[in-house]
């Protein structure tokens, strides 16, 4: 049931993002916020699947996220996480390459130089 109420979640943000660009929206506010929606949901279900052990799910949800926003200021996070479901299904050159680019978009972030 929680899969079903997140995938209708995902439906809404898609539908409204799809909505606002067929409208030719012309206020780049609206477009980034809705944009920015699509990528915390992707993260969050990322996350969620991190924690149930969904690894290559985990996986596919950090991806959307950062192919939708791959400037946020979360970006590192969202690195960082797929470097560990990475690790935990064993592939260490995919974990350690978004390691170093977590760390690469912040220095400061202990989090991401333990992932290396």
């Amino acid at each position: 049931v929680a899969a079903l109420m997140g995938l209708k979640e995902w439906e809404a943000a898609e539908a409204a993002l799809a909505k606002a660009e067929s409208l030719g929206s012309s206020d780049p506010g609206l477009l980034k916020n809705l944009k920015q929606a699509r990528y915390m949901l992707a993260k969050d279900y990322g996350n969620s699947a991190f924690k149930d052990k969904s690894f290559d799910e985990a996986i596919q949800h950090y991806s959307v996220a950062l192919s939708l926003d791959p400037d946020n200021p979360d970006t590192h996070l969202v690195l960082s996480n797929r470097s560990a479901s990475h690790c935990s299904l064993g592939r260490y050159e995919e974990a350690r390459a978004d390691a170093e680019a977590a760390v690469r978009r912040a220095r400061e972030w202990p989090k991401a130089h333990a992932r290396l």
